[in-house]
């Protein structure tokens, strides 16, 4: 065999393993996992309740930088201020999360993108039910651990006609 066919080969061996090497090497991952929210839902008296819910939620990894992500979420505890029950019925968002990997295991992200929540407010036996949709904005950080990566992340959900809807969440995800 010649030295041009052997380099050939070897180029060709090269460039078919790479390419695998090279996909689990960078974020081009689907992932789904769900987290814990302690939020507080705020309105126009400066009321502030803390509602905790849980949300799944689920995305792909664009490239080492962007991933494009959905979620949804219903609330596990109510509240009672000022006489008035509040709760969290549901929730859900679309987002695109932007970042940098500044180590293997450690993954900082910019969340930006729209949430809509269904909150229900109890007063004296009588329900009101007000469902908003705004854009969305926040922080957090992923830490791979193993095959999962635990999640810490601050978003703001709602800010719109008098009510806020903010706070801390911690979860898991898992790639696939």
């Amino acid at each position: 065999m010649n030295k041009n066919g052997l380099a050939l080969i070897i180029f060709s061996m090269a460039a078919l393993t790479s390419q695998p090497v090279l996909a689990d090497s960078t974020h081009g991952h689907r992932y789904f996992g769900a987290s814990v929210g302690f939020m507080e839902i705020e309105n126009q008296t400066n009321d502030e309740a803390s509602i905790n819910h849980i949300e799944g939620r689920a995305g792909g990894y664009v490239n080492d930088f962007l991933a494009f992500e959905t979620r949804l979420g219903v609330g596990l505890t109510n509240d009672t201020v000022n006489g008035a029950e509040f709760s969290l019925r549901y929730s859900l968002g679309a987002y695109i999360r932007a970042g940098f990997p500044v180590h293997e295991q450690a993954f900082p992200y910019f969340i930006l993108g729209f949430s809509r929540a269904d909150f229900e407010a109890k007063v004296a036996g009588n329900s009101v039910n007000d469902a908003e949709t705004d854009s969305s904005y926040g922080v957090g950080i992923d830490v791979e651990v193993v095959n999962l990566s635990l999640t810490a992340e601050y978003l703001n959900m709602i800010d719109k006609n008098d009510i806020s809807f903010s706070g801390f969440s911690v979860g898991f995800t898992t790639q696939f």
